[in-house]
């Protein structure tokens, strides 16, 4: 018995499955095939199907449709099967296990509320909001980041990288980076932040990467 696994989105419209005839290809060759269920139900989930294949002499493959249901419910992975039966030899069978993948659950897009912000060097901390809108299914993380501009790491500001966790539903979270103050007179210095790596099939928005100005509070700058 010959098994093979296949997975499809939600939303594909329909499988198809390739009967691949092996072992020769002299002489007429007759089976039947039909769906089976799974933890996907037909008429829910898929259209039951069933049906005979016949291959002529020299023929060596032809394939078969199943339609799959796009519901809006948000669930896991479900499967069914299709399993195939030589006609001449029902010992001989084949089984397609099909995976379909839910298209309903969104993780959302995330990004900064806000793009840039001045601080004085004395602020002790700036916030940063990273928002998730367009959805908030499941659980995600994803990576900020700091790369050093004229405002260097270790000598202006603290951080470098952190991981950051949303749970299921959680729409937004606040980040505090230290500022280091020192005795130094100096221009304005900059560095920015960056989100990085979501997980999961949550997307960056366009508002990723945000800009930090340093102002100096040691009297001016000359």
């Amino acid at each position: 018995m010959d098994k093979v696994e296949v997975a499809v989105p939600e939303d594909v419209g329909a499988t198809i499955l390739t009967i691949m005839r092996t072992g020769g290809s002299e002489g007429p060759l007759h089976g039947r095939f039909f769906t089976v269920d799974g933890t996907a139900q037909a008429g829910s989930d898929f259209e039951s199907i069933n049906g005979n294949v016949s291959f002529e002499n020299g023929e060596m493959s032809q394939t078969i449709s199943v339609p799959i249901k796009d519901d809006a419910l948000k669930e896991d992975m479900e499967n069914f099967m299709v399993e195939l039966l030589v006609e001449d030899d029902p010992s001989m069978r084949s089984i397609a296990f099909v995976n379909i993948i839910d298209n309903d659950n969104n993780p959302g897009v995330f990004e900064f509320r806000e793009s840039q912000v001045s601080v004085r060097e004395g602020s002790a901390r700036v916030s940063l909001t990273i928002i998730r809108t367009d959805g908030t299914d499941g659980s995600v993380s994803l990576r900020l980041r700091t790369v050093d501009g004229s405002a260097r790491l270790g000598e202006d500001y603290t951080l470098r990288s952190k991981v950051i966790s949303f749970s299921d539903g959680e729409r937004e979270k606040t980040v505090d980076i230290d500022i280091i103050d020192d005795n130094i007179r100096e221009g304005p210095e900059h560095f920015k932040i960056g989100l990085f790596d979501p997980t999961n099939g949550a997307i960056l928005g366009p508002n990723s990467i945000f800009a930090v100005t340093i102002l100096d509070d040691d009297g001016e700058f000359s």
